[in-house]
């Protein structure tokens, strides 16, 4: 009898965990991205390629096709092991709810619509790092002029509401908005505000994005990616109105990629034109080229070589490598 009591509290409890197991799921996540950096008129330095992170994400099965969602992600430096900025959970630290039929809302800090959908279009994955050309995307323009937090909500918002909605015939919309104003925003009741537009249908990938800050800058962008075969061809175009710097400045980017095998090769050239006003610090020319080997699905090797041209010309390499998990 006590070998037939204990085998069905086992059988009760696998069953238990079976069902714990399809109703909820939790996933530990993480990318390490790290290389020896050499620019003209600077020492050689370890920097990253790709941000770094490590997060926590999962859901739980509530029935009728709902999920609770939540995502906690922190970002680090790892040639120093500091956090990015003072913010713990810098990344992302969302909870909301998922539906098939109604898509998803979240609440908390995240990227914005335009941020995390523009490195599509970017080989470099709109890094802003080494051969990233991301910055001639988006030009002057971030989403918290006030630079809050050493830049941690440069593309975030804070104290904000997220909805993505279902994809339907290969469209999809994305919108956020920021409940509360930062610190140093405008006093007019100003908050961040963002909405993006989705089209993917076979090799063609486009989208559509618009964003005002809590200064009244704004961006309107747009992005286009067409794959062939091992190549794959894409281009930007940002058109940014600064309020504060009284000036407009169109941004134009184009890049592409050829794989074939463990090699990626891959290319860009940004451009920004400033219709108006003082320019400080942004370099209006980039041309990159790069070449990824893959050594396995989590881990690979980078090479980059990349040109910046302002006022001064800076020429820069960099060797590194990437682990994700």
């Amino acid at each position: 009898m006590k070998n037939i009591g204990a085998q069905a509290l086992g059988l009760a409890l696998a069953t238990l965990a079976t069902q714990a197991a399809a109703q909820s799921n939790v996933t530990v996540y993480g990318h390490f991205d790290l290389g020896l950096v050499k620019e003209s008129g600077s020492p050689a330095t370890l920097s990253r390629g790709l941000n770094n992170w490590l997060g926590f994400r999962g859901s739980e099965d509530l029935g009728g096709g709902l999920e609770a969602t939540f995502n906690a992600q922190m970002r680090f430096l790892p040639n120093t092991g500091r956090m990015e900025t003072g913010v713990l959970f810098q990344g992302e630290s969302t909870v909301g709810l998922r539906s098939k039929a109604l898509g998803a809302l979240r609440l908390g800090r995240a990227l914005t619509p335009f941020w995390a959908q523009k490195w599509r279009f970017d080989p470099w994955y709109d890094s802003q790092f080494m051969g990233s050309i991301g910055a001639w995307q988006n030009g002057a323009y971030n989403s918290d002029p006030t630079f809050a937090l050493n830049y941690a909500d440069y593309s975030r918002i804070s104290n904000g509401v997220f909805y993505d909605s279902p994809t339907l015939a290969g469209v999809q919309l994305h919108a956020a908005a920021e409940l509360e104003r930062a610190a140093g925003a405008r006093s007019d009741g100003r908050r961040v505000a963002s909405l993006a537009v989705d089209y993917r249908r076979g090799a063609l990938d486009t989208g559509a994005s618009y964003e005002r800050n809590n200064r009244g800058d704004d961006i309107r962008f747009i992005g286009a990616a067409y794959t062939l075969g091992a190549f794959t061809i894409m281009g930007t175009y940002g058109d940014v109105r600064l309020v504060g710097a009284a000036r407009h400045e169109d941004d134009y980017t184009l890049a592409g990629t050829y794989c074939v095998g463990a090699h990626t090769f891959r290319f860009g050239y940004g451009k920004t034109l400033h219709a108006g006003g003082a320019v400080t610090g942004l370099a209006p020319h980039k041309t990159a080229l790069g070449y990824v080997h893959t050594l396995s699905k989590r881990t690979t090797l980078f090479a980059d070589i990349y040109r910046v041209q302002a006022a001064a010309r800076k020429n820069g390499a960099a060797l590194g490598m990437t682990h994700t998990f």
